[in-house]
């Protein structure tokens, strides 16, 4: 009898080992693939920010129906901040807004440099027009957590700048 539990013993301590040891095996495959899952969500924000390089939004511009976008974009871009703009396509985000206000403009710019050089002159802009930069959710999502920092480092004299969704301040990333 002692024998056999002995045996029994051996055995199951044995199917214990084996049990682990795939345990173990599953846990390293199931952090790996975390890993993985987490360096191609990264991947796709960061591809996601590269193609909103060629963006901005355009705010508080009057909606028509069956409008041209791109002309309305170019003729504020020309006579507010006297600028050339090749606009690729230009369209208006969100839904209808009940109370009259006129939905955003997203227009996709050939070049980055023209983009910036609307970016530089936003202050020119006139009629309440306003622009910024297209963000991705994440990004906005940080940024409005950030403001209050970047509002403190402005009133402190420095520069802040959110950049790719990371903080900057004076040049040295912000933790």
């Amino acid at each position: 009898m002692k024998e056999s539990l002995d045996t029994k013993l051996e055995l199951l301590t044995g199917q214990l080992y084996e049990a682990n040891t795939r345990i173990d095996q599953i846990e390293n495959v199931i952090t790996k693939n975390a890993k993985e899952i987490d360096d191609t969500y990264e991947r796709l924000l960061s591809l996601e920010r590269y193609s909103r390089d060629y963006n901005l939004r355009f705010y508080n511009i009057p909606e028509s129906t069956g409008e041209d976008c791109i002309a309305k974009l170019r003729d504020i871009i020309g006579n507010d901040l006297q600028l050339q703009s090749n606009i690729e396509n230009a369209r208006r985000i969100g839904p209808f807004k009940d109370d009259g206000t006129p939905r955003p403009i997203l227009p996709k710019f050939l070049y980055r440099p023209e983009r910036f050089g609307v970016i530089k002159k936003k202050t020119d802009l006139r009629n309440g027009v306003r622009v910024s930069d297209d963000l991705i959710w994440e990004d906005r999502q940080k940024k409005k957590q950030l403001r209050s920092v970047m509002k403190e480092a402005l009133e402190a004299g420095k520069r802040p700048r959110f950049h790719h969704g990371k903080l900057h301040i004076d040049g040295e990333l912000h933790q």
